[in-house]
């Protein structure tokens, strides 16, 4: 698969250095082989090279070609699961039995103490704040109730 690989990005390279020698062509097919969406395949493509006729098709060729290679890679490495497969055979001669441990409690890391003064907390008021005192009640006359 690494020889797929090498010759579709020589490919690439190849395409980019006849289309403009100017840019760095090893340097942008990278960039564009690690993008996902087409469409910004198609804008950096063209925001290198140009918005020409060439230009799209190269993006349009580049798009199909990557698509196969990577459909290639992917049934290359797909599990297939249409069979069936054997248990995998431990050695640890217990007869097939494994003891089975409790899961562990994950231990809470040590919390880190951060001084107030770095996060912008003072322990003491504002010293421009203006107290308003205690609430004023009003006497209640002989009489009233509550």
């Amino acid at each position: 698969m690494a020889e797929d690989n090498s010759v579709f990005l020589e490919w690439v390279v190849n395409r980019l250095k006849q289309l403009n020698s100017t840019v760095e062509a090893d340097v942008l097919a990278m960039f564009i082989e690690g993008v996902e969406n087409p469409d910004e395949v198609e804008d950096y493509v063209v925001g290198y090279l140009g918005d020409s006729k060439t230009v799209k098709e190269f993006v349009r060729e580049f798009l199909q070609k990557r698509s196969d290679f990577r459909n290639r890679k992917q049934h290359a490495v797909k599990d297939d699961l249409s069979s069936a497969r054997g248990a995998p055979v431990s050695g640890n001669g217990s007869g097939g039995f494994s003891a089975v441990q409790g899961r562990k409690k994950k231990s809470k890391g040590a919390r880190l103490v951060v001084d107030g003064s770095c996060l912008g907390f003072r322990a003491t008021s504002d010293p421009n704040r203006v107290n308003q005192g205690e609430i004023e009640t009003v006497a209640l006359s002989p009489g009233q109730k509550r």
